[in-house]
Parts: structure tokens; C-alpha cells; sequence
């Protein structure tokens, strides 16, 4: 038995990848016997809410720190150290590089002599909006402090394979880093079957934030007002989202796994039209209900996604459009992909996936 302290940059209820796959890694060490705890910003992703300070999920307590200022996007300078130094972990696990809690983790880590593991999540393919500052301060990180910080690190964690060449070039070794995908809980592939039968249902759920381009959505239930389309999910990066469509339900709110597996369920289509996704973990759950997805063109969803064998990828609104008008016109001849939707997503669930981690924690 180890003690082991995660942390993440948002926690519950945050919609955010980074805490479901730290949350993840956290079930499964207390499931082999381990003690975890996970720590945090006190921010409600895509908000200025603020989360109470304490907080447990499945017996895994959660402490959450004040952000003290922002240089954008998820670069929030909170500061654990005295809560890392006298928790006393043996193993640090921490998620997000070039984050400013990662780097004190592992500061701390390896002046108390700890191991430290880095899960990346993917922070080399950044949106093509990101200002010009954000560009240079991310260069900047690379060239100061990146390439000594990966180094010191005891195994550094790829969410997809994708991101290996940007390792190589930090000079990060092969025998350092190691593939452990995103994962899905186990419980989206339970009663999951391919129904023939179509809803002529589409949907999206996620973060409804401005990289997510639900815009995209918005014009294709323009295009095919014959098809019902609905987007639900929390508001991000927007002041407001509507539309006055009668095919287009917008329902934003957060939402728990069994909505998700609900409307999956009642679904034909699963549209993700991300302008970038590391890896795309609610692409993959809309794939074990055998939902056909469409996906924007992007390094994450190309890890998983072969195009018209298991999932369809697309590199504009107008091909979102022509996609769905020929999966309908084409109804039986897709169904295959359905069926291959659900034999890929079962290579990412948590039971396949959860080996390699223990494995890791247990050669530190």
C-alpha cells in the first residue's frame, strides 16, 4: 500500500478530460489497495465559480486550492506546497505539462525524494486562435524550463502516440515515456448493442466552448431540418448559445454518465467538430453505444478514428453535412461501422488500460 497524491487542474464538476482521466487513474490505485488524494484549482472550468475548498468522490477526498492569477487558458498559478510537503505521498502524479502546479510537483517531489510521474495531455497541438503571447510563452516554457523538467521526471505518460515526436525533440528518452491512453469508464459498455433501427437522432455533448465549434452543428440542422439534432452540455467560452431552429435542441447544462449513455442510446450520429482534441474521451463513449461518428480532422481523434471503417473524419462544415446526408441515404451499408465503432472503443476502457498504470506505480 502507497500513498499517492494526484493532481489536476479542475475537479468535479468541472467538464474537463484532464480530471476524468486523473479521476480515473485515482479509482483504480485505491482499487489495488493504494491511498489517494487528489488535489486542485478551486475553479469551475469555463467559469469564475468558485468550488468549495473539500470535497470526496467514491472515498477519494479532494482538496481544492484558491487560483491566485491566470496567464490563460488552463496556466493557473495555485500553490500546494505546503499541502504536498505535509501529506507526505510517496508517489506524485501529476497532470498537465506545462502547468505551473506540475512544475512545483515536481520541485517538491524530488527534494523530498519521491517519485514524480507527468501525464501530458497532449499540450502540442494548441488552437489556432491562441494569441500570439500564449505562442511565445509556450516556446519560451520549451526552451527554459521544459527539456530539464521532463528529464527529472521519473516516467512521463503519452495520452496517444501522436505526441511522441514532440517528446523526442524535448529530448524526453523512449524509455522514459510510455502510452496510456484516455480511458472510459467500464460501465458504457454494458447493454451496449448495434439497433438496426434508426431514431433520425444526431447529437453532441461536451463542453459547449468555442473550440468545440458547435457553430458546425448549428448549420448542418440548418442544411437537414428532416433531422432532429440536439447539443447538450455546460457554456464555455461564450457568453450565450442559442438558435432558433425547430430541429435544434440546445439543453446547456452539465449532464451525468447515464444521460450520456441515454441519449447515445436514442441516437444515430455523434458529431465532435473540435477544433483540436488531444485525444477525445466522449468521442470514444458515443462509439461504445454504437453511435457513427463524424470527427473534425483532428491528431486526436486520428488516433482512434479510421475514416469510413469505424467512424467518419471531416475538414469542413460542408462536409459535416454531405457525411450525414450519406449515412442516411446509405443506412444499411453503415451498420458494419457501427458494430467496429464498439470493438475500437473497448481497446480504450478502463479495464483494458488500467494494467499498464499499476505496472508502472508498481516498478517505481
Amino acid at each position: 500500500m502507497k500513498k499517492i497524491l494526484i493532481l489536476t487542474p479542475y475537479s468535479k464538476p468541472s467538464a474537463c478530460g484532464i480530471w476524468q482521466v486523473a479521476f480515473n487513474n485515482a479509482v483504480s490505485l485505491k482499487k489495488a489497495g493504494n491511498i489517494v488524494e487528489i488535489f486542485s484549482s478551486n475553479i469551475l472550468k469555463g467559469t469564475k465559480e468558485k468550488l468549495t475548498k473539500n470535497d470526496e468522490f467514491e472515498d477519494i477526498k479532494v482538496k481544492r486550492f484558491k487560483v491566485w492569477f491566470k496567464l490563460g487558458g488552463t496556466s493557473m498559478f495555485w500553490f500546494p506546497i505546503l499541502s504536498i510537503i505535509k501529506t507526505k505521498p510517496a508517489i506524485i502524479h501529476t497532470h498537465g505539462y506545462r502547468h505551473p502546479h506540475s512544475l512545483q510537483a515536481l520541485i517538491i517531489g524530488k527534494l523530498l525524494r519521491k517519485k514524480v510521474l507527468l501525464t501530458t495531455h497532449g499540450p502540442f497541438d494548441k488552437d489556432s486562435r491562441r494569441s500570439i503571447f500564449l505562442k511565445f510563452m509556450d516556446k519560451t516554457y520549451d526552451i527554459l524550463i521544459g527539456w530539464w523538467e521532463l528529464k527529472l521526471y521519473d516516467k512521463v505518460i503519452r495520452v496517444a502516440d501522436w505526441e511522441k515526436p514532440y517528446l523526442k525533440k524535448l529530448l524526453v528518452s523512449e524509455g522514459k515515456q510510455v502510452t496510456i491512453p484516455n480511458s472510459i469508464d467500464d460501465k458504457f459498455f454494458e447493454n451496449s448493442k448495434v439497433n438496426s433501427s434508426r431514431t433520425n437522432r444526431v447529437f453532441f455533448m461536451g463542453r459547449v466552448d468555442t473550440v468545440k465549434r458547435p457553430e458546425w452543428i448549428k448549420y448542418a440542422a440548418k442544411k437537414i431540418p428532416s433531422i432532429k439534432f440536439k447539443i447538450i452540455g455546460p457554456l464555455q467560452g461564450y457568453n450565450e448559445f442559442s438558435s432558433d431552429l425547430n430541429n435544434l435542441n440546445i439543453d446547456l447544462k452539465a449532464y451525468t454518465k447515464e444521460e450520456f449513455i441515454s441519449e447515445a442510446d436514442n441516437s444515430d450520429i455523434y458529431i465532435i467538430a473540435s477544433m483540436r482534441e488531444s485525444f477525445g474521451m466522449t468521442t470514444l463513449e458515443a462509439m461504445s453505444r454504437g453511435c457513427i461518428v463524424i470527427s473534425s480532422n483532428t491528431k486526436g481523434s486520428n488516433e482512434f478514428i479510421k475514416d469510413g471503417e469505424n467512424g467518419f473524419i471531416v475538414n469542413t462544415k460542408e462536409e459535416l453535412v454531405m457525411k450525414i446526408e450519406y449515412i442516411y441515404n446509405n443506412w444499411e451499408v453503415v451498420q458494419g461501422i457501427r458494430s467496429n465503432a464498439i470493438t475500437t472503443a473497448k481497446r480504450y476502457s478502463n479495464s483494458e488500460n488500467e494494467s499498464v498504470l499499476l505496472s508502472i506505480y508498481g516498478n517505481l
